[in-house]
């Protein structure tokens, strides 16, 4: 399966509590993987919350620790959106739009909103993208038993 069905199938979970758990549980998994398997992934207890974000991250040595909000929306193509950017967007935060599949380049906030502040803005299809970029590819040699002709006379 990909990131995008199995959030797919959290977000169709029928307890909303379930889906919020499985929901933070993915992509804490996704970004250790895709990032850093050493950065420490934080979860809040609230999902989709206008203010409160979904996870913390924080990596980088102990002296000079680096921290993330993750704010997980349904769509960060919307035009409610543009608000949470405004709203959020001194923060620096990464927003993942889980079910919105068009084009960040087309949302009416960009034109509005050139400057994120170093705001990450993307879509769950990115983390399958990234996955698929990031596993080994088959070269196509094959290694066989090689056979040996020699003779001996």
């Amino acid at each position: 399966m990909s990131f995008v069905s199995d959030l797919q199938a959290a977000l169709d979970s029928p307890h909303p509590d379930d889906a919020g758990d499985h929901v933070h549980d993915l992509v804490a998994n996704a970004l250790h993987r895709l990032l850093d398997a050493r950065a420490e992934i934080k979860r809040t207890q609230y999902f989709t919350h206008t203010i409160v974000p979904d996870l913390v991250l924080h990596w980088g040595p102990s002296g000079n620790r680096r921290e993330r909000h993750v704010h997980l929306r349904f769509s960060v193509n919307s035009d409610a959106f543009a608000q949470d950017l405004e709203l959020l967007g001194s923060q620096s935060p990464l927003f993942l739009g889980m079910t919105d599949r068009r084009d960040l380049q087309q949302a009416r906030w960009a034109s509005s909103h050139p400057a994120t502040n170093g705001s990450l803005i993307t879509q769950s299809q990115v983390i399958d993208e990234l996955d698929a970029l990031s596993r080994p590819r088959f070269t196509g040699h094959f290694c066989g038993e090689r056979e040996d002709h020699a003779t001996s006379a």
